[in-house]
């Protein structure tokens, strides 16, 4: 028998406890206690690329510390500072990770000038816009994995590594509704099969952002999303999309532990499991090493 407000009791406890955890592993951190044991190396064709700052500094080592100890060591991952980070946190990282490089976000050149004004305008007024603006500048040789900083790889990733490769798809993680995203674009379309959410994607080199620039060029108002919406624009209007989802039952993105103690994932049997904001706690609230499989 349920109490009333038992789910919002669970949730304020178990958020305690993992903040409580995170501070433990922040400082393991500052004590330069954290490495990884897993020294094999993927042989990959990919970047990897992340963006985040001091407010999100722990969720991106411990994001980086899953991928290598549960897939392995990457060529290239590439942190973008959304302009938060200070030098000490930049060290710690480069620290723990030697084959981590981290820049500001503006550092990429413009791809698409005809439309400086409105990525200027956008990434001063929403400071989401900053992982849009590096998204759609970053330019490569190789096609690209995109990664937030709330998502933890587990080893069934390592199946989806010999799909990741140049003129392949571009692959994105799937919303576990339709809801996230502006709501002016949700009232003029119908609902697709699958709603992009943008913490994970596999993007070739040659994407064309059009779509997307032409959405954030004529944004105006309070946020609503306009980060994750013009992306799924880009990915299901753009010339060159050819796009596919990610597995959603082996890269999850769900909150339907959101109000209880047990966490609903069985991590052995998934690639990805992507940490949004309204269920952060559960990230930590086992600890951390609880992630690395192979440890």
């Amino acid at each position: 028998m349920r109490i009333k407000g038992q789910g919002y009791i669970t949730k304020k406890i178990c958020q305690k406890i993992g903040f409580i955890n995170r501070a433990k592993f922040r400082s393991l951190i500052e004590r330069k206690e954290i490495n990884f044991r897993n020294n094999k190396q993927i042989n990959s064709t990919f970047d990897i690329i992340s963006i985040s700052g001091s407010k999100h500094f722990e969720e991106q080592i411990l994001s980086i510390l899953s991928f290598v100890e549960n897939i392995g060591i990457p060529e290239k991952w590439i942190v973008f500072s959304d302009g938060t980070y200070n030098d000490v946190q930049k060290q710690q990282i480069r620290d723990i990770f030697d084959f981590v490089e981290i820049k500001n976000w503006n550092d990429n050149k413009l791809l698409y000038p005809n439309f400086k004004e409105a990525l200027n305008k956008y990434t001063t007024n929403y400071n989401i816009g900053r992982k849009t603006y590096t998204i759609i500048n970053y330019k490569s040789e190789n096609p690209f994995l995109f990664c937030d900083s709330d998502l933890i790889f587990y080893p069934k990733f390592k199946e989806y590594l010999h799909l990741l490769k140049p003129n392949s798809c571009n692959y994105f993680s799937v919303d576990n509704d339709w809801c996230c995203l502006d709501t002016k674009y949700l009232n003029t379309k119908q609902q697709d099969m699958y709603q992009l959410n943008s913490g994970l994607l596999f993007i070739q080199n040659n994407f064309e952002w059009l779509p997307a620039l032409e959405y954030i060029n004529n944004l105006t108002g309070k946020y609503d999303f306009y980060d994750q919406t013009s992306v799924h624009i880009a990915y299901f209007n753009s010339s060159n999309a050819n796009t596919l989802p990610f597995d959603p039952r082996l890269f999850k993105v769900e909150m339907s532990d959101h109000f209880k103690f047990k966490l609903n994932s069985n991590t052995k049997k998934l690639a990805v499991r992507h940490y949004v904001g309204p269920i952060r706690h559960k990230m930590w609230q086992k600890g951390w090493e609880w992630h690395l499989i192979n440890r």
